[in-house]
């Protein structure tokens, strides 16, 4: 099976929080090419969409489809755009203090995490099964 790197141009790993998410577009070589963080609006998004555009061929890498990320989610896929979920174990979560852990970091090994695996998530964002969660 073909890995994601044979196919696209760039990854675009997205670390989202509540109120920004950032944006690392990463070459299949594992380079970041552009950063850039938004406010959680549809502004903020359709400004990371716009800045994607730059490459033709492109996929998301995003932890947190169902939750802080599920906005983006629902306007990229709208956009016909191709969404990998990403469920990175983290070890332990280490503090951003000593440089360890940055929201650009994050959206890098998101990205670079999508260029790997063989398998690609489906974002679990939206639909009646989403619905269903939050009632229980």
């Amino acid at each position: 099976m073909a890995k994601l790197a044979d196919s696209v141009d760039i990854v675009i790993g997205v670390g989202t929080h509540k109120h920004t998410h950032t944006a690392s577009f990463v070459a299949p070589g594992g380079g970041v090419e552009d950063v850039s963080t938004v406010n959680t609006t549809k502004a903020g998004y359709m400004q990371l969409l716009a800045t994607a555009r730059c490459w033709p061929r492109r996929a998301w890498a995003s932890e947190g489809t169902a939750s802080y990320g599920a906005g983006l989610v629902r306007v990229l896929l709208a956009a016909g755009e191709q969404v990998i979920e990403i469920e990175i174990d983290h070890p332990k979560r280490l503090s951003s203090r000593n440089g360890s852990k940055t929201d650009t970091l994050d959206a890098a090994r998101a990205a670079r995490e999508a260029l790997e695996r063989e398998q690609l998530g489906q974002p679990r964002a939206g639909g009646d099964r989403e619905a269903l969660r939050v009632l229980n």
